[in-house]
C-alpha cells in the first residue's frame, strides 16, 4: 500500500512539473528565425543559415550557434538566467565573445504553443528579435 501511495505521489509531482514547464521557458529550444542589430548593422538569420540550440533550466541557460553551410562553430554563451511570465534575462558569464562577458541580455517574451518569441538585447550593444521552437 505504501509503495502504491508513493508511486502515485511521484507520478502527480512529475506530471505537475512537466505541465508547469510546458508554458515556461524551461526546456530545450531550436532557433527558427531572428534579426539582430549592432550599431548600424542588421542581420537576419533562420534555421537554414544558423543551427542554434538554447537550453534553459530554472537557474541557467546555454546557447550554441553553428553555421549550417559548413557546420562551423560560430558562437556560444552561458550563465545564470532569471525570468517571470513576460521578462527573461541572461547574464553572460561564459562564451567566446569576451566583450559580452559580464553583460546582461534582457528580453520580453511570449510563448504560443511550442514557439517562444523573444525581443530585447544587451543595452548599447545589440538587439535581437528571435523565434525559437521547443524541442520535444
Amino acid at each position: 500500500m505504501k509503495t502504491t501511495s508513493l508511486l502515485t505521489i511521484l507520478f502527480v509531482f512529475t506530471a505537475t512539473i512537466t505541465f508547469a514547464q510546458q508554458g515556461s521557458v524551461v526546456g530545450t529550444w531550436k532557433l527558427v528565425s531572428g534579426k539582430a542589430a549592432m550599431g548600424d548593422s542588421t542581420m537576419s538569420y533562420d534555421d537554414k543559415t544558423a543551427d542554434a540550440i538554447k537550453i534553459v533550466t530554472p537557474t541557467h541557460f546555454a546557447v550554441l550557434y553553428n553555421n549550417v553551410a559548413d557546420s562551423a562553430f560560430v558562437n556560444a554563451g552561458a550563465g545564470p538566467v532569471q525570468f517571470d511570465d513576460k521578462n527573461y534575462t541572461e547574464e553572460l558569464r561564459y562564451g567566446n565573445g569576451k566583450d559580452w562577458i559580464g553583460k546582461k541580455a534582457k528580453f520580453t517574451y511570449r510563448i504560443e504553443g511550442d514557439k517562444w518569441y523573444i525581443k530585447g538585447g544587451i543595452e548599447n550593444v545589440a538587439t535581437f528579435d528571435e523565434v525559437w521552437q521547443r524541442v520535444k
